[in-house]
């Protein structure tokens, strides 16, 4: 058997050692993230930059969200939620054809457009990088929009 002292030492040298490999683990991640957003960045991939971002700040999402049925009941079993849904969907997607339909006959096409065909207008390309989508692919000029805003 120990005594108290030696079961105190090797027990205080533990919770050293644990911090220790905590600490390095923790160092090894943040190194490896830096590397990979490093590489990310060398190769101008903004997707891959925005998904190390959500992967860094995520939250957990809760899956178990209560579902409840006409009269207001909750659903607690996923197949009560799934028959629930197929009911549900089956009602909203199956509807009967509408009986009166649009007539196109009587419209008339504009023949000629009005197009500006002036000088482009700093004031226009702001307005236009700034309703650039982001996560679409990159042009010929191989610039994706995140990187022009």
């Amino acid at each position: 058997m120990r005594s108290q002292q030696e079961r105190e030492s090797l027990s205080a040298e533990y919770r050293n050692l644990d911090r220790e490999v905590e600490r390095k683990c923790r160092k090894d991640k943040n190194a490896w993230w830096h590397e990979r957003n490093r590489k990310a960045a060398l190769r101008n991939d903004t997707k891959m930059l925005y998904q190390i971002v959500r992967e860094l700040t995520k939250t957990v999402n809760n899956t178990s969200i209560p579902v409840k049925d006409k009269t207001g009941n909750t659903l607690l079993t996923e197949k009560q939620q799934n028959a629930w849904l197929i009911e549900h969907f089956g009602e909203v997607l199956n509807q009967p054809e509408p009986t009166t339909t649009l007539q196109l006959d009587n419209t008339h096409p504009v023949s000629e457009l009005e197009v500006n065909t002036g000088t482009i207008t700093e004031e226009e390309v702001r307005n236009a990088v700034h309703q650039l989508k982001n996560n679409k692919a990159a042009g010929l000029d191989e610039i994706a929009g995140e990187m022009l805003k």
